[in-house]
């Protein structure tokens, strides 16, 4: 009997794809790109978003490396849904809102985080780009990124990249910094603003 399920399990085990080639998560993954003014913005959209709407929320907000980020306890007093802080290795999850700490750089893989120290200060940054982007292959049609308030045009590349694999992309009308939603609309890779 132990000897079959041995057999058994083996065989499993050498059915399985290699992680890198499994099936998205049977939920949608939204990405929420932010900086200047995205806390404001933040604090407008999730009181509107239903605690049970089976999907899960990333914030990426750009945030100094060297200060703590109490981002998490923000949005958090703006909705009912579960809002933590990303960790390494954590598993995503629906109905939960989670932030990415200031400092690194995150990616999603096999439905969880993994997290890499930001290079130095002088280089550019584009946390939402490399996050979208890691969504876009991990999730295909069952991403969206959704670009908020904020200078610069971190973001736009990798809602290049979400659009590409057939998912939904999105930007803040009226936004209290316009400058990543206007080069996401001038893109041409958007669904609506």
């Amino acid at each position: 009997m132990a000897q079959a399920a041995r057999k058994a399990s083996t065989r499993k085990a050498r059915t399985s794809p290699p992680q890198d080639e499994r099936e998205p998560a049977l939920f949608p993954v939204i990405g929420i790109g932010a900086s200047a003014g995205g806390i404001a913005a933040l604090q407008k959209f999730f009181p509107e978003v239903p605690a049970d709407s089976g999907f899960a929320y990333v914030v990426i907000q750009h945030l100094h490396a060297e200060h703590e980020s109490v981002l998490a306890s923000i949005i958090q007093r703006s909705t009912a849904i579960e809002t933590q802080t990303a960790a390494e290795g954590m598993e995503v999850e629906p109905d939960k809102i989670y932030v990415i700490p200031p400092g690194v750089s995150v990616t999603i893989q096999g439905q969880r985080f993994h997290m890499a120290k930001m290079a130095a200060t002088r280089v550019k940054r584009t946390p939402i780009d490399d996050f979208f982007t890691s969504l876009a292959q991990e999730q295909s049609e069952q991403a969206a990124g959704l670009i908020l308030s904020g200078t610069g045009s971190d973001g736009t590349i990798g809602l290049r990249a979400i659009k590409e694999h057939g998912g939904l992309t999105l930007a803040q009308a009226g936004a209290e910094y316009d400058g990543m939603m206007r080069s996401a609309v001038q893109s041409g890779m958007i669904d609506m603003v």
